[in-house]
């Protein structure tokens, strides 16, 4: 039998018919690794499957997440040794620690997997097909409403409600299924806080092009953030909204990515300029306003809108969020339609409006301040923020709120894989008492399961 296969450590070879080929040995694609497949073994040879070990296709699919997280967390940690690829080939990820102590992600204890979940009965055509409508939250929610979600459903508390919400540091967006584009951030096949960095506006790298270069302000610091609403205009409302990341950056004179295309004429040749003239040895680009070498955008430049150091997007892969995400840093509130607003820098972001909220101070940092409606103001010096206050809802037995949790994960990549491993395992046993599930993995010394796991011990 010959299969490409996931190299988990948990995965014993010595079994009957496994997932190997000849030898005993793993099988490698040119590209990627199955995770599941068929085959038939040599006849009289012992097989089995899931379905006759008794496991469901809810286990399978618990299962499924499970692989993900852990493959997650080995892609982060090969990025943060320098193999942005993985050794089977993947997606290019920039992790903002590369090389760094405290880079890597590493839990006290492995996820554990419980099996014993039922399946649905079914009168439809495949049995995986259930009748009932599952109870889907709405990424509209701010965050209120996106705790009180995970509690009526899962029983979560708000500390677990945000710690769980750390799971869409994987994947990204599909715009044909869900209305959204981009991702929530760029190195979205790694697992890592960096989805709270983000929602909390933590300083950190700019990332556009495939040498990882680290694009920061003029003196090499860390970019700050200025998040903004967007609609994505598939219903007539203007809808679904996503909320959008800027990064107040020197254009990338190192890879000199402004060259490829889509940039306002204007805009195109003030980046040239930028990186082309006047620049100091030892800075990225030509700084604007005045201050010492090493200095802070945030310091000395009065305006984010223009200029060399400049708000502008990652193009094509947008650092991006839903309501949902950034409703656990901010307090704004939403209507029916998924608007937000409550916030001194959505008081023009409607269904009518413009499809950006900083529209103000216009695309790729080119001010719209022809209009005579339009005026310099802080607001748009400041690139146009969104300019939300932080969430002060606090959990009835908790003593941080919302967005203090948020900027602990942030800050503590460490504390935030030991909330989230016990929440994860919690979200995939919902509905199931102790005595219904039992633990398949992991094994102790001696080969069986671990004494003690069942339920929340």
């Amino acid at each position: 039998v010959y299969f490409s296969v996931p190299q988990l450590p948990f995965i014993d070879g010595s079994g009957p018919c496994r997932l190997f080929g000849a030898g005993g040995r793993w099988n490698s694609l040119s590209s990627g690794r199955m995770i599941a497949g068929h085959g038939h073994c040599p006849e009289g040879t012992p097989s089995w499957s899931l379905q006759s070990r008794g496991k469901s296709r809810a286990d399978l699919w618990a299962f499924a997440s499970l692989v993900a997280i852990e493959e997650g967390m080995q892609r982060h940690n090969w990025a943060c040794d320098g193999d942005r690829f993985s050794p089977h080939g993947g997606p290019l990820m920039c992790t903002q620690f590369e090389g760094e102590p405290g880079c890597k992600i590493q839990p006290s204890r492995p996820l554990i997997f419980k099996t014993g979940r039922k399946d649905c009965a079914t009168t439809l055509e495949k049995p995986y097909m259930a009748e009932e409508e599952e109870v889907h939250a709405d990424e509209h929610f701010n965050g209120t409403m996106t705790v009180r979600f995970m509690e009526e459903n899962f029983g979560f508390s708000a500390k677990e409600t945000v710690a769980i919400m750390g799971a869409h540091t994987l994947g990204r967006f599909h715009q044909q299924q869900s209305g959204h584009k981009y991702v929530w951030t760029t190195d979205y096949q790694a697992f890592n806080n960096q989805y709270y960095r983000n929602i909390a506006g933590k300083d950190d790298w700019f990332f556009d092009d495939s040498n990882c270069t680290k694009v920061g302000d003029a003196w090499g610091n860390k970019g700050s953030a200025v998040w903004i609403a967007k609609m994505n205009q598939v219903y007539r409302t203007g809808a679904p909204i996503q909320w959008i990341q800027k990064k107040v950056v020197c254009p990338n004179c190192a890879d000199r990515s402004y060259e490829r295309g889509g940039r306002h004429a204007e805009r195109l040749a003030l980046d040239r300029d930028c990186c082309l003239n006047g620049v100091p040895e030892g800075a990225q680009c030509r700084p604007d306003g005045h201050g010492e070498p090493g200095s802070k955008a945030s310091a000395r430049d009065d305006d984010f809108s223009w200029g060399c150091e400049y708000s502008h997007f990652i193009f094509g892969r947008d650092e991006s969020a839903l309501g949902s995400d950034m409703g656990l840093m901010y307090k704004f509130d939403v209507d029916r339609r998924g608007f937000p607003s409550g916030c001194p820098g959505l008081q023009t972001f409607y269904p009518s409006s413009m499809r950006f909220s900083d529209w103000t101070c216009g695309i790729d940092g080119r001010p719209w301040l022809d209009d005579p409606d339009r005026v310099q103001s802080n607001w748009t010096r400041q690139a146009c923020p969104a300019g939300c206050a932080k969430q002060d809802y606090r959990y009835h037995d908790d003593n941080l709120t919302l967005a203090e949790h948020v900027e602990r994960f942030a800050d503590d990549q460490a504390a935030w894989i030991e909330e989230f491993i016990p929440s994860m395992e919690k979200m995939i046993r919902n509905g199931y008492a102790d005595e219904d599930l039992v633990v398949s993995w992991p094994r102790n010394e001696v080969g069986g399961m671990l004494d003690g796991m069942r339920g929340d011990d």
